[in-house]
């Protein structure tokens, strides 16, 4: 017979919401810069596998309960104009409230900056062209 008493504790558990990860020297994103159609699911965001890497460690380490959930992005977009000018482009508007800076991403990761002290260490302005060795199963 199940027990209609609800647990007092739960398992903590954390979510990542990765935006479109990008390897190193390998940045796919920049080839889609200029069909906004293609990037607008994600509001044209992107972040680094190697931070999604730095986010999981810390969010695995972290001390709470519950559920928390976490997005991953860069801090910037990927397009080469502000996000907000894209926004009223390809929505025709954009929200009076938007009070996004030039380049800055439209994915807050504020939540991750708070409660686990991460932020986001790298931007396709430098890690486009990245040069990063392809990690081996064994060692030679």
């Amino acid at each position: 017979m199940r027990s209609s008493r609800r647990r007092s504790s739960w398992a903590p558990s954390r979510g990542i919401r990765p935006s479109w990860i990008q390897y190193p020297g390998e940045y796919h994103c920049l080839d889609n810069r200029d069909s906004l159609a293609d990037g607008v699911g994600n509001f044209w965001s992107y972040v680094d596998v190697r931070d999604v890497a730095t986010l999981v460690e810390r969010a695995l380490v972290a001390d709470f309960s519950g559920h928390e959930a976490f997005l991953a992005a860069a801090s910037d977009s990927y397009l080469d104009r502000p996000v907000s000018d894209a926004v009223r482009e390809f929505f025709g508007e954009c929200p009076a409230d938007c009070n996004l800076g030039a380049r800055e991403s439209a994915l807050s990761t504020a939540r991750a900056r708070d409660l686990l002290d991460w932020e986001p260490a790298h931007s396709w302005r430098e890690a486009a062209d990245d040069p990063v060795p392809t990690p081996a199963l064994v060692e030679r």
